[in-house]
């Protein structure tokens, strides 16, 4: 067997820009931040207690004096933030649809998705929406940091605020608080403005929840290949298949805002967009935003639930003599070794859709290795579980190496 390291492509990069910069509020609004934490503006008030507290600390000694210094700026500083009246904004702050007021000198919408942690910018136009910003996040403390990982962009071709906002898939950050008279605020680029509840107009001939989807599997005919989305709880999967063959597949995050199905792949095969819109007809037709148009067939989606962190740790399996290891990790990474790396290294990313698992390589010890997607049965996070995959090395292959196994077992340790 022909043995050489080979490095494989890993995600491709799509759509990726300049970052646009820090937040901070403006001192009109009485809001800062320092080191991520919200603070407000000092008060009279809290000189006056500065000074009650330099008094009554005068008869005490060195050590105490400090002690009680240091905890007064302590019990100061988390007062002064009380007494502002201003918060972090959470989740229940927000509608469904929300607008973002005067944000790239315009008014930008927001979907806050019912699931999944999917928030989306749109900029709205005159008779289409022209640009859409999805984020994955827990929204912790109150913002939507973006990245290149995170988030994703479409849009149609157009300069100005398009441009800025494909400008946030790079790095940006939107701070979001309620100031004490109980308004909803945005901090973004030194800039705090209004959040104000917005709408969403349903056209009926079209989805419009997310529950329309999940748990349904759409197959569409194009050509000479059946492409199908397999539509999860909480992620969609998409094979391409010609044949037997699976010969492309794309798997990641969905959520329908604002009658619009929102697809951001986390992993795929070869290249893909880092965001898809598509209009899904109550027929489920799919009209893609690029123009690409498919006609299909909805039937149920049986499967079983498994959390993603019950999988992620070391899986063992013997076939034919050889030892195994699988080390899925908490970060997306794996590393899949045979008889100690003499046979078998693979390392990559890894991630779980619904109960369908990808394995894709990023190094390889036999340069004719693919990648695998498969489905898992019979799991037991306290047991093992059976991996029913697609070929992991090449059909064309003369010495074809043993393939990795389908049974797999939570190693047993003293």
């Amino acid at each position: 067997m022909r043995k050489s390291f080979v490095w494989t492509s890993c995600l491709a990069a799509a759509l990726a820009f300049v970052a646009c910069g820090d937040d901070s509020s403006t001192s009109s609004n009485n809001v800062e931040y320092e080191d991520d934490k919200l603070v407000s503006s000092s008060s009279n008030d809290d000189d006056d207690d500065g000074k009650k507290e330099e008094k009554s600390s005068s008869s005490v000694s060195k050590d105490e004096k400090e002690k009680s210094s240091s905890s007064s700026k302590e019990e100061e500083s988390s007062s002064s933030a009380d007494k502002s009246g201003i918060r972090a904004a959470t989740l229940d702050d927000f509608g469904k649809n929300m607008v973002l007021k005067g944000m790239f000198g315009t008014d930008i919408n927001l979907s806050v998705g019912s699931k999944n942690g999917m928030f989306t910018l749109w900029l709205p136009g005159k008779t289409q929406d022209s640009a859409w910003v999805s984020v994955i996040s827990d929204f912790k403390d109150g913002k939507l940091e973006m990245n290149s990982t995170n988030t994703g962009v479409a849009s149609i071709p157009g300069e100005g605020t398009i441009s800025s906002m494909k400008k946030l898939s790079e790095g940006a950050k939107i701070s979001f608080v309620v100031d004490k008279e109980g308004t909803l605020k945005y901090v973004f680029e030194g800039d705090t403005n209004v959040v104000e509840t917005g709408k969403a107009k349903i056209d009926d001939n079209y989805l419009s929840s997310i529950d329309d989807l999940a748990k349904k599997q759409l197959t569409c005919a194009n050509g000479d290949t059946t492409i199908v989305y397999s539509f999860f709880e909480d992620s969609y999967l998409m094979q391409r298949i010609s044949g037997k063959d699976t010969t492309d597949w794309m798997g990641g995050r969905f959520d329908i805002q604002r009658n619009k199905l929102l697809l951001k792949p986390t992993l795929f095969r070869l290249r893909a967009g880092s965001l898809y819109t598509v209009d899904v007809s109550t027929s489920y037709a799919m009209n893609f935003s690029s123009g690409e148009k498919l006609k299909c067939e909805a039937s149920e989606l049986k499967f079983s639930s498994i959390a993603k962190k019950d999988l992620a740790t070391e899986w063992d399996a013997s076939k034919d003599g050889d030892s195994w290891v699988l080390n899925l990790k908490q970060d997306g990474t794996f590393e899949l070794t045979a008889n100690n790396g003499v046979d078998e290294i693979r390392e990559g990313q890894w991630d779980l859709f619904g109960d369908n698992m990808i394995l894709k390589n990023e190094i390889c010890l036999n340069t004719e290795c693919q990648n695998v997607v498969g489905r898992l049965t019979n799991f037991d996070a306290k047991k093992g579980f059976t991996y029913e995959h697609t070929a992991s090395y090449s059909a064309d292959l003369k010495e074809h190496p043993a393939e990795f196994p389908t049974e797999w077992q939570l190693p047993r340790y003293e």
